[in-house]
C-alpha cells in the first residue's frame, strides 16, 4: 500500500517542474490580511495551489523540453515552493530535540537531497495526469489551509483524492505537507525514520548514516555492459 501511495504522491509532484511561485499578496493582488480565517485567504491558497500544478503540466506536457532541464526547475521550484524545513523537522519529530545542531544542520541537507534523488526516479512517470481543486478548509489550529483536489489519470476511472497543506511564511505561500488518499506524507516519513532511528539505539547519528549511504547509490553513474 505505502509503495503505490508513493507513486501516486510522485506524480502529483510531477507538476510542479517549470513555474515561478506566486505569493499570497501577488495572488490576491492586495495586501495579505492578518486574520488566517479570512475567506480570501483560503481563496488564495486555492489559487496557489492551481496554478502551481496547472501551469507546470503545461510545461511538462512539451516533449521538446530535455528531462535534465524540467529536473533542475523542478528543483529550484521545490526550494521555494515546499517548506522543507518545517517538513523535515516534523519528519524527525522529538529526535530534532536530541540532535546536535551539526545532526540538525546535516539531515536538513540529506532530506532535501533525498527528496530530489526519489523525484529524479519518477520524472519520467508523467503520463498526462491532471488535478483539479475542489475546496479547501482551514486545519484543527485555525493557521493552515487545507486544499482538497483531484488527481485525473487518464489510465484510471477513479480520482485520486489529494490534500495540499498550504502555510504562510511571510507574504509568501507555501506547501507544508500532502496527504494521498488521506496518508500524509510527512507521518509516513516520521514513521520510517523513527523506526531507523531506534533500530540504531535511538541515535540521529544511525539515520543521517542511512541517508548519505542512500543518497550516494543514487547519485552513483550507471555503468552498463554489453554482452561479447
Amino acid at each position: 500500500m505505502l509503495s503505490v501511495v508513493k507513486v501516486r504522491f510522485f506524480l502529483v509532484l510531477l507538476a510542479l517542474s517549470l513555474l515561478a511561485v506566486p505569493t499570497l499578496a501577488a495572488a490576491q493582488n492586495q495586501p495579505v490580511s492578518a486574520d488566517v480565517d479570512d475567506p480570501a485567504y483560503r481563496a488564495a491558497a486555492e489559487k496557489f495551489i492551481d496554478d502551481l500544478v496547472r501551469d507546470a503540466i503545461r510545461d511538462l506536457a512539451d516533449a521538446k523540453v530535455p528531462e535534465e532541464k524540467r529536473f533542475s526547475a523542478f528543483e529550484r521550484i521545490y526550494t521555494n515552493s515546499f517548506d522543507i524545513e518545517r517538513i523535515s523537522r516534523f519528519a524527525l519529530a522529538r529526535y530534532w530535540n536530541i540532535a546536535t545542531p551539526a545532526e540538525r544542520q546535516e539531515f536538513l541537507a540529506l532530506f532535501k537531497e533525498s527528496s530530489m534523488q526519489m523525484y529524479r526516479s519518477r520524472l519520467k512517470s508523467y503520463r498526462g495526469q491532471s488535478m483539479r481543486v475542489t475546496g479547501s478548509r482551514l486545519d484543527g489550529s485555525g493557521q493552515h489551509v487545507l486544499v482538497s483536489a483531484e488527481i485525473i489519470d487518464p489510465a484510471s476511472s477513479n480520482p485520486v483524492a489529494i490534500e495540499w497543506r498550504v502555510v504562510r511564511t511571510g507574504n509568501t505561500l507555501r506547501v507544508g505537507d500532502i496527504a494521498v488518499e488521506g496518508i500524509s506524507l510527512g507521518l509516513t516519513l516520521r514513521s520510517e525514520y523513527a523506526a531507523v532511528i531506534e533500530k540504531n539505539g535511538g541515535r540521529v547519528a544511525g539515520l543521517l548514516n542511512e541517508l548519505r549511504v542512500k543518497n550516494a547509490a543514487s547519485n552513483a553513474p550507471t555503468i552498463e555492459t554489453k554482452a561479447n
